[in-house]
């Protein structure tokens, strides 16, 4: 069983992942895929392409749009291993809490996936989905590679990505920036590169209310420098806590977190 869940958008290319299903069924056929969301308004009509693309391809019943769940957690608990078809991310957000749920993880490499995945789940290229069937299949088939990335998904999720580690970095890096630089160190600095403004990038960017931001110089279009929100992928306030509106990390992640140990074997 293999589950996915976000925004049923273009951007996070549903049509891949429907195709990649279907060569994994030629493999696995009692295999399934649940997907978690809704469409955004106005995407409501490739909502509707990607059913057209199951039933073209026999997957009717096999792969199954499940809407909206109360809890997150749900979705990710739905498969044995969560799958992240997107053909442009910021920070994956969603990865992320697949992993901190005790899921293994196939992802596409796009923005800021192999810097959260690192080794502990399977990464292949975007629009590829040849490449995501091989993947997803060898997480199905392999049960000690699935039960070693989930373990080790989890513990990197809970070292590196929880709230409290996101705000010990920031407490540790305003502090810094705020003191004035030494002549030498200008000089240093303009040999290489201008340095990035993080409190603009974190006022601006982070606390700015939507539809006021600006462009900060500096900051890297594939949305991995660190605090970055994802603009794109983020959702209304009234909209957090569900699936297909992506809630913020203090909300959804925080949510995750505090879910105790969870194995593979607590999936639906």
């Amino acid at each position: 069983m293999l589950s996915w869940a976000g925004r049923i958008a273009p951007i996070k290319d549903v049509e891949s992942l429907i195709t990649a299903f279907g060569l994994v069924r030629r493999e696995i056929p009692e295999a399934r895929l649940r997907l978690f969301g809704s469409p955004p308004a106005g995407n409501e009509g490739y909502r509707d392409r990607c059913q057209a693309l199951i039933d073209s391809l026999g997957l009717t019943g096999a792969a199954i749009f499940e809407g909206r769940v109360e809890d997150i957690v749900d979705a990710y608990h739905a498969g044995q291993a969560v799958v992240l078809s997107s053909s442009s991310e910021g920070f994956p957000y969603t990865v992320i809490e697949a992993m901190t749920s005790g899921r293994a993880t196939v992802s596409t490499d796009v923005g800021g996936v192999r810097e959260a995945v690192g080794d502990t789940g399977l990464v292949v290229p975007a629009r590829d989905p040849k490449a995501l069937a091989a993947a997803c299949v060898l997480v199905l088939t392999d049960h000690e590679l699935r039960h070693r990335l989930a373990r080790s998904a989890r513990a990197r999720a809970l070292q590196n990505f929880t709230l409290e580690q996101f705000l010990a970095v920031y407490r540790e890096i305003y502090p810094t920036l705020a003191k004035p630089q030494s002549p030498r160190a200008h000089v240093q600095t303009a040999r290489t590169e201008a340095p990035l403004d993080w409190v603009s990038l974190a006022t601006e960017r982070i606390w700015l209310p939507s539809g006021a931001q600006r462009a900060v110089p500096g900051l890297r279009n594939n949305g991995t420098a660190v605090g970055r929100r994802n603009t794109v992928d983020r959702p209304r306030h009234a909209e957090r806590r569900r699936v297909g509106a992506r809630g913020a990390t203090a909300d959804v992640t925080g949510q995750v977190f505090r879910t105790a140990e969870l194995g593979e074997s607590n999936h639906r």
